[in-house]
């Protein structure tokens, strides 16, 4: 036993212990956030891009944007939180991936714009 935690009272203790597993329960909310914010930005380049459909970019912004929202409402207002903010994301990853393993990438728009960038590149 760990004769320093005898200067502190027993419902100390206790509550210190309780204060921490919830700390350590709502952390994982911090690097989810970060994974919904980038979430946008790769829906925002797929979007832009003309590889994959449209849709599927809007699908992974919309999915990114509601687990950002959900992460936030985690951290700051933990009452209004819910796990359906997770939904979109799930329904726009797999949606991604079902795209790419059914049809896959537009290789005639890849190699399209990978011989409109290989004049520039050799006049650098």
């Amino acid at each position: 036993r760990a004769d320093y935690l005898s200067a502190i009272p027993h419902q100390q203790v206790n509550a210190l212990a309780l204060l921490l597993l919830r700390l350590y329960a709502s952390t994982g909310s911090i690097p989810t956030l970060f994974y919904g914010v980038a979430l946008i930005l790769i829906g925002r380049l797929v979007f832009v891009s003309n590889y994959l459909p449209r849709w599927l970019g809007a699908l992974l912004a919309l999915g990114g944007v509601s687990t950002a929202t959900g992460m936030l409402l985690i951290i700051i207002m933990p009452e209004y939180a819910s796990s359906y903010f997770l939904l979109p994301m799930m329904v726009g990853m797999l949606a991604v991936t079902l795209w790419l393993l059914v049809f896959g990438v537009d290789v005639p728009a890849w190699q399209k714009r990978i011989l409109a960038v290989q004049p520039q590149l050799a006049g650098a």
